[in-house]
């Protein structure tokens, strides 16, 4: 039997071995005692269960099933206490006495993997994405926030398409770019960041904060323009009695053409309507580049809405952002730690009942500004899921406690900083 029909098998008992029953061995050195499968809330037919981990003298599994007994995910952690009940898992979590620290697998709703994340001792280490069918979509070796070495893709077929290597979020290395036959297409050599030889190489992917961000065809007054004219055509603006503020997100790719509009703010149904008669036409950007190249984008809009129409808030735009950075000798740290910062994301998310009974999930990326006196400023969507649970999500980032501001010359610098929100329907 060769090596991938074994890893295979193991990752195949790995997925389902019961959890009806179990056995503690001596090496181990906690108990479970308790029920080992409880209900995730008051009434409900999903649950969640729990087992030893046979390989580990202070490790655990602790698996999710959906309501039809479906797993969703399963995940491995080191327990620091004496006796573990599956019904005070919360309480573990915020004594540190639960560590996620080793394999967790999410599952697909056909029952293949999506992730799988090697944690250790809380910390992100690796995340492999996969395909509906089990082939590997992206591979990076991270932590939360900062890449730190290989980082690889695969087209849908399982030929690779993309190669390199990162250091604290910056390039270092060969980069190569692959056609869907597999054939070398790019290839350069990075320093720093810097390239030093080669071909520039850039990952395509929708760019969250590209180098140059996408800009209406002739600048900001003559996208002014383009919304007076606009409003002008519009019913219904003499109702609106207050001015109210808006934020979109565009998703503009390559060529420049806006492909998806998304409200990141509440709007009443007048005013959702207003905001389509403007938008019907969709206008024309230059596209963001990376390295100068183009890529497909996030660009988010801030605009002021009132019974003169759509216009730009000047005021949001015109806010420098010469004196943030993305990466600091010391970066920012919320009080306590990532772990910290993990179990207060957990214990304040309060997932919407109107995308629960919708069944909408999904990870939402949430980005903000921690000023020089660790403040939160400038919450904003970078990658949304729905109204509502983006909503939550600012809602949770908007409410988190002063942090300890990042650091460049043993002065606090403003940093910008982004988290993802995780909202899985158990």
């Amino acid at each position: 039997m060769n090596r991938a029909i074994l890893f295979l098998t193991a990752l195949f008992l790995f997925a389902i071995q019961p959890f009806d029953t179990f056995s503690q061995t001596e090496i181990h050195s906690f108990k479970i005692s308790g029920k080992i499968k409880v209900p995730i809330s008051p009434n409900s037919m999903a649950f969640r269960a729990v087992e030893y981990d046979p390989g580990s003298t202070d490790h655990l599994f602790i698996s999710y099933f959906n309501k039809d007994g479906l797993i969703t995910t399963k995940s491995q952690f080191q327990f620091k206490g004496k006796r573990f009940n599956l019904e005070d898992v919360n309480i573990y979590f915020r004594t540190n006495e639960l560590l996620k620290d080793g394999t967790e697998l999410t599952y697909l709703a056909n029952g293949s993997i999506g992730n799988e994340d090697i944690t250790k001792e809380g910390k992100l280490i690796r995340r492999t994405i996969f395909y509906r069918d089990g082939k590997k979509k992206l591979m990076f070796s991270a932590d939360e926030n900062t890449l730190n070495g290989e980082y690889q893709m695969w087209y849908p077929t399982g030929t690779m398409s993309f190669s390199g290597n990162y250091k604290n979020n910056v390039k270092e290395g060969e980069f190569q770019q692959f056609d869907p036959s597999g054939a070398l297409t790019k290839r350069g050599i990075y320093q720093e960041g810097k390239l030093i030889s080669g071909e520039v190489v850039v990952l395509d992917v929708v760019y969250e904060n590209p180098e140059i961000p996408a800009q209406y065809l002739n600048g900001n007054e003559d996208f002014d323009d383009f919304l007076k004219r606009r409003s002008a055509e519009i019913n219904g603006l003499k109702e609106l009695k207050v001015e109210k503020k808006i934020n979109l997100n565009l998703v503009v790719d390559k060529t420049g053409a806006i492909t998806k509009i998304e409200t990141l703010s509440v709007l009443h149904q007048p005013e959702l309507d207003i905001m389509n008669a403007v938008f019907k036409e969709l206008p024309q950007y230059t596209p963001a580049t990376v390295e100068g190249i183009p890529v497909e984008s996030i660009l988010t809009l801030k605009l002021i809405l009132s019974k003169n129409g759509f216009k730009t808030n000047v005021e949001e735009r015109n806010h420098t952002k010469t004196d943030i950075t993305k990466v600091a000798e010391v970066m920012p740290q919320f009080p306590g730690g990532p772990l910290a910062l993990r179990n207060y994301i957990a214990n304040s998310v309060r997932y919407p009942r109107e995308a629960q009974q919708q069944k909408i999930q999904g990870k939402v990326f949430v980005n903000f500004i921690i000023n020089t006196d660790g403040t939160i400023a400038n919450v904003s969507i970078m990658r949304g899921v729905s109204f509502l649970l983006n909503e939550e999500a600012i809602r949770v980032v908007k409410n988190m406690p002063t942090w300890i501001p990042g650091k460049q010359d043993g002065k606090p610098v403003r940093v910008s900083y982004t988290v993802p929100i995780n909202f899985i329907l158990q």
